[in-house]
């Protein structure tokens, strides 16, 4: 069974790395929540976020949910100021 995430978080990036000697790691972890549309990224993660697309669509992946060319195109319009 799966679980759905009800979390209002656009995204939650969980980083966890050992510094030099230590025997210890640390979690590092950020929420992000008030990014709403895909203008208000970054380029850099539009241009990410396209290519993963195309990749998506190529593959025909599963993870790919309602993602189609039409709807990959309009993102990648000149409009998005990449």
């Amino acid at each position: 069974s799966s679980k759905t995430n009800k979390s209002k978080d656009w995204v939650n990036v969980k980083v966890r790395y050992k510094p030099i000697k230590s025997e210890t790691s640390i979690l590092i972890e950020k929420a992000h929540s008030e990014i709403s549309t895909f203008d208000q990224v970054s380029k850099g993660y539009k241009l990410s976020a396209i290519v993963t697309g195309f990749g998506l669509l190529l593959r025909d992946s599963k993870h790919k949910g309602n993602l189609t060319y039409d709807n990959l195109l309009k993102y990648s319009e000149p409009n998005i100021n990449l």
